[in-house]
Protein backbone atom coordinates (compact mmCIF):
# COMPACT_ATOMS: atom_id res chain seq x y z
CA UNK A 1 0.00 0.00 0.00
CA UNK A 2 2.74 2.26 0.53
CA UNK A 3 4.29 1.77 -2.58
CA UNK A 4 1.18 3.00 -4.51
CA UNK A 5 -0.08 6.31 -1.84
CA UNK A 6 0.95 9.87 -2.40
CA UNK A 7 2.96 11.65 0.55
CA UNK A 8 4.01 9.50 3.67
CA UNK A 9 2.29 6.59 4.71
CA UNK A 10 2.55 3.48 7.09
CA UNK A 11 0.28 0.32 6.48
CA UNK A 12 -0.29 -1.28 9.27
CA UNK A 13 -1.44 -4.96 9.35
CA UNK A 14 -3.16 -6.96 12.36
CA UNK A 15 -5.64 -7.19 14.99
CA UNK A 16 -7.92 -4.68 16.15
CA UNK A 17 -5.68 -4.50 19.28
CA UNK A 18 -2.59 -4.83 17.52
CA UNK A 19 -3.32 -1.64 15.39
CA UNK A 20 -4.90 -0.10 18.11
CA UNK A 21 -1.47 -0.45 20.32
CA UNK A 22 0.02 0.98 17.49
CA UNK A 23 -1.92 4.32 17.16
CA UNK A 24 -1.60 4.63 20.69
CA UNK A 25 1.86 4.38 20.38
CA UNK A 26 1.91 7.14 17.27
CA UNK A 27 -0.12 9.55 19.84
CA UNK A 28 2.17 8.88 22.88
CA UNK A 29 5.00 10.31 20.26
CA UNK A 30 3.41 13.87 19.58
CA UNK A 31 1.12 12.55 16.87
CA UNK A 32 -2.59 14.24 17.20
CA UNK A 33 -4.17 13.26 14.09
CA UNK A 34 -3.58 10.28 12.71
CA UNK A 35 -5.65 8.76 9.08
CA UNK A 36 -6.94 5.23 9.40
CA UNK A 37 -8.18 4.10 5.73
CA UNK A 38 -8.20 0.84 3.92
CA UNK A 39 -10.05 -1.09 0.66
CA UNK A 40 -12.73 -1.29 0.14
CA UNK A 41 -12.72 2.08 1.55
CA UNK A 42 -16.61 1.38 3.53
CA UNK A 43 -16.26 -1.79 4.92
CA UNK A 44 -12.87 -1.02 6.51
CA UNK A 45 -14.26 2.05 7.87
CA UNK A 46 -17.28 0.87 9.26
CA UNK A 47 -14.58 -1.94 10.91
CA UNK A 48 -11.70 0.24 11.98
CA UNK A 49 -15.28 2.64 13.83
CA UNK A 50 -16.08 -0.03 15.28
CA UNK A 51 -13.33 -2.53 16.42
CA UNK A 52 -10.34 0.11 16.18
CA UNK A 53 -11.20 3.67 17.58
CA UNK A 54 -13.15 1.91 20.96
CA UNK A 55 -9.90 0.32 21.79
CA UNK A 56 -7.76 3.77 21.50
CA UNK A 57 -10.23 5.86 23.26
CA UNK A 58 -10.24 3.22 26.27
CA UNK A 59 -5.74 2.68 26.08
CA UNK A 60 -6.17 6.53 25.56
CA UNK A 61 -8.37 6.84 28.97
CA UNK A 62 -6.27 4.21 31.21
CA UNK A 63 -3.90 6.19 30.37
CA UNK A 64 -4.84 9.27 31.41
CA UNK A 65 -5.72 8.06 34.72
CA UNK A 66 -2.53 6.01 35.23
Amino acid sequence: MTQVLSGNSIALVGTPDQIADRVVEFVSLGFDKVLLRGFPHLEVITEIGAEVIPRVNERLSQAVTH
